[in-house]
């Protein structure tokens, strides 16, 4: 049986070009993370969204649509005090779901 050595001056060599590599790698990426101009802007809808995005001040605040399958005003105000409730009581990550009859609930008491 034929024993194998490794050869360590190519070891070294190889070990230094690939770090080599990925440090001008790291340098030269860019990450876009502009979502909105991936989206189609011949869209009237999302080129509005695009100019609100743009032109007010809440692009570090979240925005969350509560809707209903149904035109129930009282519903959706009560939802929304829920959703703004559950929120400031939440911690980073919190996933929870909120039914309308949760919201009609709580719009009662």
């Amino acid at each position: 049986m034929k024993s194998s050595r490794i050869n360590f001056p190519l070891l070294v060599i190889v070990l230094v070009v690939a770090a080599g590599l990925f440090f001008i790698g790291w340098q030269r990426i860019q990450i876009d993370t502009d979502i909105v101009s991936s989206l189609p802007q011949d869209n009237p809808v999302i080129r509005d969204a695009v100019h609100i995005f743009l032109n007010h001040p809440f692009q570090d605040q979240l925005t969350i649509d509560v809707g209903l399958d149904r035109p129930d005003p009282d519903t959706l105000v009560a939802c929304g005090e829920v959703v703004a409730k559950a929120l400031r009581g939440s911690s980073k990550g919190s996933v929870w779901r909120i039914s309308p009859a949760a919201c009609r609930s709580s719009c009662k008491s």
